[in-house]
C-alpha cells in the first residue's frame, strides 16, 4: 500500500495557483479565489512570473526598453548559448513580459516548458517508523538542474518522525526533464511536495481548514503552508477576520508573491485606502502579467486617486484579458465597471497602454 504521493508544486507556492480548482470557477466566489483560479486557468501563459520561491524578481524595465530586450533575447536563444546566457536570455524576457509587451508573454508561453518527472520516487507504508496514519507533508525546495537532478534542499515542512529523511532520499534518486527555455535546459527553484494522507483525500471542509491551520502555526515560515490556509479561507470562509491576517503575514513572509500583495491591495481598496493599495497592486502586476483580476485592482487604484485616463486604460486590459469561456456574469461586471469609470471620468476613449 502506497504512504502517499509524489505532487510537483514546482514554482508554484501551494493551492492557489497551482492545483485543486476546476478550470472555470464556480460562482459566487471571492475575487482572491478568482484571481488564484484565473492565474491556473492562464496555465503555462504567465504564473511563471509569479510566486517561483527562491527565484530572483524580474527586473523592473522601461517599457521603452522591452522591445530590445526582447528582441536580444530571442536572438540569443536561437543561437547555441552557453547556460549563463539562457539564464540572462530568461531574466530578460521575464522583464519585457513584466513591462506588459505581449510579444515577450507570448513567447515565453509558447517556449518556455515546466520540469516532468521521469524517474520520482514512490514510498511505502511502513518504509519510515511507527504513525503511518498521520495525516502530514513533507515539502521541500530545492534547486532543479540541467542535468534533471534536485539539489541542493531545503526542507520546508517536516513530516513525522523518520518519514522527512526517507523522503528525501527518495527525493535524491529521482530524476526530472529540466525546464527548457526554447529547448535549453535551465535550471530552476521547485518544490516537492509529499502527501502522507491515512484519509485518501476524504477530509470534510472544515477538517481541512482545521489542519490546514495547525501547518501554519507548526510551521510558520512556511510560504506553502500559508499560501494552503489562505487559498482555504479564500474559497469557503473570506468574511472571517482571519482572513485579512493570513493575507497580510503572506504578503510580509513573501513580498514577491503576486497573490497576496493583490489581495492586499483590493482590501486597501474596498476600505477607500487607494494610495496603499496601488504600489502592492503594481508589485503583483509587474510579477503576474495580463491577469485581469489585477489589472482591475490597478484600475480601481487609479481611479480611487483621481488618475482617470490611466485607470481606463488598466480596466479596459482588465475586460479584454478575460477569457472569451470565463463566467459571463464576471464578464458583466467587468464590462459595468468599465462604463461606470467612463461616466465618471467623461471620456469615452483611452490610448491602448503599450503596442502589443
Amino acid at each position: 500500500m502506497k504512504l502517499g504521493r509524489w505532487v510537483a508544486v514546482g514554482m508554484l507556492l501551494g493551492g492557489l495557483v497551482g492545483c485543486g480548482h476546476s478550470r472555470l470557477p464556480t460562482l459566487p466566489a471571492t475575487h482572491g479565489h478568482l484571481s488564484g483560479v484565473m492565474d491556473e486557468y492562464m496555465e503555462e501563459g504567465t504564473n511563471y512570473l509569479g510566486a517561483d520561491i527562491g527565484a530572483a524578481p524580474a527586473a523592473e524595465v522601461a517599457p521603452g526598453r522591452a522591445p530590445s530586450l526582447f528582441s536580444d533575447a530571442r536572438r540569443t536563444l536561437e543561437g547555441t548559448p552557453s547556460e549563463a546566457e539562457v539564464r540572462v536570455a530568461w531574466m530578460d524576457l521575464r522583464s519585457a513580459c513584466s513591462a506588459r509587451l505581449k510579444a515577450a508573454c507570448d513567447y515565453l508561453h509558447a517556449n518556455f516548458k515546466r520540469p516532468k518527472p521521469v524517474d520520482s520516487i514512490q514510498v511505502e507504508r511502513g518504509a519510515y517508523s511507527r504513525r503511518p496514519d498521520t495525516l502530514a507533508q513533507v515539502i521541500v525546495k530545492c534547486e532543479l538542474g540541467v542535468d534533471g537532478r534536485l539539489r541542493p534542499c531545503e526542507v520546508l515542512e517536516k513530516g513525522p518522525l523518520d518519514s522527512t529523511e526517507v523522503i528525501l532520499r527518495g527525493i535524491a534518486e529521482s530524476k526530472y526533464s529540466p525546464s527548457l527555455l526554447a529547448g535549453h535546459p535551465i535550471s530552476m527553484p521547485h518544490v516537492v511536495r509529499f502527501i502522507l494522507d491515512p484519509t485518501d483525500g476524504k477530509l470534510q471542509a472544515a477538517q481541512e481548514l482545521l489542519w490546514r491551520r495547525a501547518r501554519a502555526v507548526r510551521f510558520p515560515q512556511s510560504p506553502v503552508a500559508w499560501s494552503d490556509l489562505a487559498e482555504a479561507l479564500a474559497k469557503k470562509y473570506p468574511s472571517v477576520p482571519e482572513y485579512l491576517y493570513v493575507v497580510r503575514h503572506m504578503n510580509e513572509l513573501y513580498p514577491e508573491y503576486w497573490w497576496s500583495a493583490n489581495e492586499l491591495a483590493w482590501s486597501y481598496v474596498s476600505e477607500g485606502r487607494y494610495a496603499e493599495a496601488l504600489p502592492l497592486a503594481r508589485r503583483a502586476q509587474a510579477r503576474v502579467a495580463f491577469n485581469p483580476y489585477v489589472d482591475e485592482t490597478v484600475a480601481a487604484a487609479l481611479l480611487g486617486l483621481g488618475h482617470c485616463s490611466e485607470g481606463l486604460i488598466e480596466q479596459r486590459h482588465a475586460v479584454e484579458s478575460l477569457p472569451v469561456d470565463w463566467p459571463l456574469p464576471e464578464r458583466e461586471r467587468f464590462q459595468k465597471t468599465l462604463r461606470t469609470y467612463e461616466e465618471k471620468c467623461g471620456a469615452a476613449v483611452a490610448p491602448a497602454l503599450h503596442p502589443p
